[in-house]
């Protein structure tokens, strides 16, 4: 018997050893929710998410998530900074929302960092693709960039599943490093606040392109150089174009949407905003802005597309507000 038991212990320790390690490695997928990293071992979480390996789609399931993230700067950095929603290297990533989903925390939008010195930023995702679809609710209120990524598609264009993102920040909110999509059905409220120049409410260094008869696009940005009182003062420069009429003119250093390629908006409604609330306004007098700037802009189907500068310190000096309304 004795014999036997180590004849069998000899076979599995000779089976181990002929038995490649990374049969039983774990795989990493290079993604963390909150402080919790998505692995092959771990494709769900209690916490309100689950993965899925074929599909390459996160379900985030009523999930709520306020100041745990994984680290995105040096130990040494400060403030330490950390991204909610963690996206490593190149790779496309859904994101499908179900229920309400909310990230950070509401007195975010108004400070560069927490007591402890902390920066929050919602998806942090800057050499990847995210499209985010379902019929839930997405909402980030953050330090940093409430959405940060390469590529960023909003909505399927179906009704049942209607898209809804409104973020706020206090730099700027969504940015994208090359092209934006947003498909019919889709909301999408982004809202930058601070006192730095070059924050937008929605930044794309390539092209937006909005879709669809049902679909509204609002980028906002609020400058509080100083804090105090100014006048309601509201400044319009109309421009207006034809059906699939083009318009040139980029390099506003604050705006609500800003877009270095072409603004394409098929039947949908887009509107940029800036609000200054400026105490000495001779003091500021040279801060290029403008309600919604782009490379170029085409508009068809009845689209419309509004931009507003709202307590401009000098009316009319380097201060922009379009509004383009196309009738058939």
């Amino acid at each position: 018997m004795k014999k036997r038991l180590l004849s069998i212990i000899l076979t599995l320790c000779m089976v181990m050893s002929i038995t490649p390690l990374n049969a039983f490695a774990v795989t990493e997928y290079g993604i963390w929710i909150g402080d919790e990293q998505v692995t092959s071992d771990k494709t769900w979480s209690k916490q309100g998410w689950k993965y899925d390996i074929q599909s390459k789609t996160l379900t985030l399931l009523g999930y709520n998530m306020a100041t745990i993230g994984k680290r995105i700067n040096g130990n040494s950095e400060r403030p330490s900074r950390f991204g909610l929603i963690y996206v490593e290297g190149e790779q496309d990533l859904n994101i499908k929302l179900v229920g309400s989903i909310d990230l950070g925390d509401s007195p975010f939008s108004s400070q560069a960092a927490t007591k402890y010195n902390e920066s929050y930023s919602g998806i942090y995702a800057p050499d990847s693709n995210i499209t985010i679809i379902g019929s839930g609710t997405f909402s980030a209120v953050t330090h940093d960039a409430a959405i940060y990524c390469s590529n960023l598609t909003i909505g399927d264009g179906t009704e049942q599943n209607a898209t809804n993102v409104s973020c706020e920040s206090f730099g700027a909110c969504i940015i994208v490093k090359y092209n934006m999509i947003v498909n019919d059905y889709s909301t999408v409220w982004a809202c930058a606040n601070g006192p730095t120049v070059g924050m937008n409410g929605i930044y794309v260094e390539g092209s937006l392109y909005v879709n669809g008869t049902n679909t509204t696009v609002e980028g906002r940005a609020t400058y509080r150089p100083v804090k105090g009182e100014c006048t309601n003062y509201t400044h319009y420069r109309p421009k207006n174009l034809t059906s699939g009429g083009y318009f040139n003119n980029a390099g506003s250093t604050i705006a609500g949407i800003m877009v270095y390629g072409i603004l394409t908006v098929d039947g949908s409604k887009v509107e940029g905003n800036v609000f200054k609330e400026i105490y000495k306004p001779q003091e500021y007098d040279s801060e290029y802005t403008s309600g919604l700037e782009a490379g170029g802009i085409v508009i068809k189907n009845n689209a419309t597309v509004e931009g507003r500068n709202i307590n401009p310190s000098t009316p009319g000096f380097m201060e922009y507000a379009y509004k383009f309304t196309i009738t058939p």
